[in-house]
């Protein structure tokens, strides 16, 4: 068990390419080792763990797209290998699709590259199908994403799972060679056509082939907020409940001829290979998916080591497991689902031996996997521990049961059917559960550790070593851990949204968030985590004007968080909110905000020249928040007294229309912050616009290079891309 554990710990550290810790670990395991054979063992499986997660790393970071190459069109034969998700919202009604493209041919000048996510945008394009063989042109990107505290690294989450970059189509060179005929695009619309439009039609395809593209954000919030999104993904519950069910059914049906057979065979045995059968068809009708995989690798050797007849503890079981898992897939240990998953069986090992397991694991496996998924994911809530009693009970017994036969059998949509029943019965009382309030997120790594300690303790109070567990579990009583700005002064962050904005500033007490980024999913994914752990109590919304780029994110934002107020430049094209208009001025704990414009009795023709400017000081430091205003307004403001401000953020994105001489040599800021995405379309920042304020001695930062951007009280400015390096974040340039 220790040799696999150090396996782990160093194939692990190896994939997130910090190899100088292997050393160290293996000596450290050594010296917590007394026997000489031991520690050669020891030291051989962290030396293979380490050796198997450098290569892994070193390949799959050699096989990525180069920011070289961005841009760069090539020919491209491949075969289709993800279920095509529809693409909404391109200009001219075109469809769009987006796929894991698998390369048949190496690409020009790029040999390593091997599989890529494609979106095809075309008026005339018909339905790609997984399975499809594509000739294509292609126009590459590096595999490359916002980056934000607390959100989802892109970059990373690409590389766990074998993708080189970003592709999209610009011709078709052929038709496809293949029909659309896979195995789970069939199955998945057959259900899809057989249960309509409701619920069911978007859960039942989720349940049995993996398919989720037909939950949108609505469900996914509603699943999150009451802690069940792991009933729709095909995951440990799933399998291991399948073949169970195999197993029981088929060590019954064949006690009777295992009685009478010459060699006494056990029957409870022989029922292991329906199941593991079971088992293996399953995950290869999810398309062995990660979280299928690890599931399937872990049922098969419990059942392996159940038919040798040896006798392990959950731990050493787990341990192996994790072992074979790694030497397979490295990359698996980059992705925050397969951590969750190892956590929950370790927690069930702390269960063994105790008189109410049932009861006391739901307890445990809800607060402690509920508590750290809420720490990645950025919600977590007690409403979990009761739905989860009810809903796991429900799942195992009826919907997925009766989801797989009525998919599998000939002619059993009756039990199709009746399966949709429940679930459109079961979700109004979900979305009841989801409307309750959510617990305050861990702040902090020791917080999110002291309430796990907390929760194991409490059902295993006579753990080795429990009373130095609860020094930790005091860590509850400290109100916060998070850093805040003291009484007088302010800090700032400039969100990376790509091509939009949104800042946030904080003082002691509130916070005030100017701009929502570009659309709704990326403000679920980019802003609300850090949003949501921020202990300032009271949160103000500015929303500079109604262009997409700004306000996208209001319809996801303002339903998840409490505002107290929301002002706009444009309150008629956001409803709920009021208008922002020169003059209006209020303080929270010592910091002045101003609105510069617009006034009250200007209205100007295009919308950019109608965002609200806003000025934010304490006197010492000062910040003015833009816009997309251009020029017109920035001569007007210097007629009425614009003042200097050390923090400005650039207008309209670096665009030419904006950013006059005149205007920056007013200003003379410290640092000029442009958000704008990497590579975008229009060009922005233009360079005559950035070697501009750069004239005037402003350190002009870009959100599409530095990723967010923090500049503390002080005036300190932080990078976030050169303040957390990884090897998967070194392809992109981090000097402007």
């Amino acid at each position: 068990m220790l040799a696999a554990a150090s396996f782990v710990v160093a194939v692990t550290l190896a994939t997130w390419g910090q190899v100088g810790m292997l050393l160290a670990a293996a000596v450290l395991g050594c010296l917590l080792v007394r026997a000489r054979t031991s520690c050669c063992v020891l030291l051989a499986a962290s030396l293979a763990g380490g050796c198997i997660g450098s290569a892994w790393l070193q390949q799959a970071l050699s096989a990525r797209v180069p920011v070289q190459a961005a841009d760069r069109s090539v020919s491209a034969t491949g075969v289709i290998v993800s279920l095509p998700r529809r693409l909404d919202g391109f200009p001219g009604g075109a469809d769009g699709w987006r796929f894991d493209l698998q390369l048949q041919a190496p690409l020009p000048s790029l040999p390593a590259v091997r599989r890529l996510r494609v979106s095809w945008y075309s008026a005339q394009a018909q339905r790609p199908c997984m399975g499809q063989s594509l000739a294509v042109q292609l126009r590459l990107r590096p595999p490359r994403g916002p980056l934000n505290p607390y959100a989802a690294d892109r970059a990373r989450n690409l590389l766990a799972r074998g993708v080189d970059g970003y592709a999209r189509v610009e011709a078709l060179q052929g038709a496809p060679q293949v029909a659309c005929n896979d195995r789970r695009q069939r199955l998945s619309e057959r259900l899809r056509n057989t249960l309509g439009q409701g619920v069911a039609a978007a859960l039942v395809p989720a349940l049995v082939v993996g398919d989720r593209r037909f939950l949108d954000e609505q469900h996914w919030q509603v699943l999150r907020r009451t802690g069940t999104v792991h009933l729709v993904a095909i995951s440990g519950l799933h399998v291991s409940l399948v073949a169970w069910l195999v197993w029981w059914l088929a060590r019954w049906l064949l006690a009777l001829p295992a009685a009478f057979s010459a060699g006494r065979h056990d029957a409870a045995v022989l029922a292991l290979v329906p199941a593991s059968l079971m088992a293996l068809g399953y995950a290869w009708l999810a398309g062995f998916s990660a979280p299928t995989l690890r599931a399937l690798v872990m049922a098969l050797l419990v059942f392996a080591l159940r038919a040798s007849g040896w006798r392990l503890s959950v731990g050493r079981i787990l341990a192996l497991a994790l072992a074979l898992l790694l030497a397979l897939q490295p990359g698996l240990s980059l992705m925050p689902g397969f951590w969750l998953s190892v956590l929950a069986v370790a927690l069930l090992g702390v269960l063994a031996g105790l008189p109410r397991p049932l009861l006391q694991g739901h307890a445990l496996m809800t607060l402690g996997v509920g508590l750290v998924a809420g720490a990645w994911f950025a919600h977590w809530s007690l409403s979990a521990l009761l739905v989860n009693l009810v809903m796991v009970p429900l799942f195992a017994v009826l919907v997925i049961p009766l989801a797989l036969s009525g998919s599998l059998l000939p002619g059993a949509d009756a039990l199709l059917h009746l399966c949709a029943w429940i679930l459109d019965g079961l979700w109004p009382a979900l979305q009841a559960a989801a409307r309750l309030p959510g617990l305050p997120l861990p702040v902090s790594q020791l917080v999110m550790l002291a309430l796990l300690a907390a929760a194991v303790l409490a059902v295993r109070p006579g753990l080795p070593g429990a009373r130095w567990l609860l020094p930790l579990a005091a860590l509850l009583l400290v109100p916060t851990l998070q850093q805040r700005p003291e009484t007088g002064q302010f800090d700032l962050l400039a969100f990376d949204v790509g091509q939009g904005q949104s800042v946030a500033i904080r003082t002691r007490n509130t916070l005030l968030l100017y701009d929502t980024g570009p659309d709704g999913a990326l403000a679920a994914r980019q802003l609300l985590p850090w949003l949501l752990r921020q202990p300032q109590g009271e949160r103000m919304l500015v929303v500079s004007h109604g262009d997409s780029d700004h306000a996208g994110g209001v319809a996801r934002l303002v339903p998840a968080l409490s505002f107290r107020w929301k002002l706009s430049g444009q309150p008629q094209r956001l409803p709920g909110f009021s208008a922002c208009r020169r003059g209006q001025r209020w303080q929270h704990d010592g910091v002045v905000f101003s609105v510069l414009w617009p006034p009250v009795d200007r209205r100007m023709a295009t919308a950019n020249n109608n965002s609200c400017v806003l000025r934010v000081s304490n006197g010492d430091f000062s910040v003015v928040l833009s816009g997309d205003i251009e020029k017109p307004v920035e001569y007007w403001l210097l007629e009425n007294g614009l003042a200097p401000a050390d923090v400005v953020t650039v207008p309209h994105h670096g665009s030419r229309s904006s950013s006059s001489f005149a205007g920056i040599r007013r200003l003379q800021p410290r640092y000029a912050l442009v958000s704008a995405g990497w590579k975008n379309r229009f060009s922005h920042p233009a360079p005559s616009v950035v070697a501009r304020w750069q004239s005037f001695g402003a350190d002009v930062v870009n959100t599409a290079v530095a990723g967010a951007i923090h500049i503390d009280a002080s005036g300190v400015l932080t990078r976030w891309r050169q303040a957390h390096v990884y090897p998967w974040r070194q392809g992109a340039p981090v000097v402007e």
